[in-house]
């Protein structure tokens, strides 16, 4: 189970957008609203998560609903927070 973890946590780096300005999944600069936009998309359907002042509010609201669809198998942000069931 551990390394199918590893196997997609790896995958997931390798399709992750080389434009990312933010640095974190999910989200980016929303030029209109001049805001942090999280999203995430689940069986072909993309959740917006909302919009934030600050990056890493942003990252950390992906988190919390990457953990709520995909559990154990969510690609994280902040992988060791303690909410996130990190150290």
């Amino acid at each position: 189970m551990l390394l199918l973890k590893i196997i997609l946590i790896l995958l997931y780096q390798l399709l992750k957008n080389k434009n990312n300005t933010s640095g974190y999944n999910g989200v980016y600069w929303d030029k209109q609203n001049k805001k942090w936009r999280a999203h995430i998309t689940y069986q072909n359907r993309k959740y917006h998560i909302g919009c934030f002042d600050d990056p890493v509010e942003a990252g950390k609201a992906y988190d919390k609903k990457a953990l709520e669809l995909f559990g154990e198998f969510a690609y994280l942000n902040f992988p060791h927070e303690p909410e996130n069931g990190g150290d």
